[in-house]
């Protein structure tokens, strides 16, 4: 696979939910959009510090956010965000989606649940 073709890393279902079929389940994706550019979408129940949470996990990945857009309908957020890989000496220029799409799962899963 060649750098120009896109990758998603995608984890949806009941599963990714800890397994409460009372709950809609959550949906992460990240998909690469090429030169080092990144898209998040986030869709999952809102708890009471969540947004703050991911976007703070996101920037601790390494990632910049451009653009950020969010919208809630209870009990829904979705979280919608293009991010650039920082290059600089401060952070790393490895990323691993699919980390950073585990542990975004985490913390859904941890707020829903405090």
């Amino acid at each position: 696979m060649g750098p120009w073709a896109r990758t998603c890393y995608q984890s949806t279902g009941v599963i990714a939910n800890g397994g409460d079929t009372r709950r809609a389940p959550p949906l992460v994706e990240v998909t690469s959009m090429g030169s080092n550019t990144w898209r998040m979408k986030v869709t999952c129940e809102k708890g009471p510090r969540t947004l703050d949470r991911l976007v703070a996990r996101i920037e601790q990945a390494g990632l910049l956010l451009l653009h950020v857009d969010i919208s809630v309908h209870e009990p829904l957020l979705n979280l919608h965000s293009v991010a650039s890989l920082q290059t600089d000496e401060e952070h790393s220029t490895t990323f691993d989606p699919s980390s950073l799409r585990e542990s975004l799962l985490q913390i859904i899963n941890d707020e829903l649940h405090s």
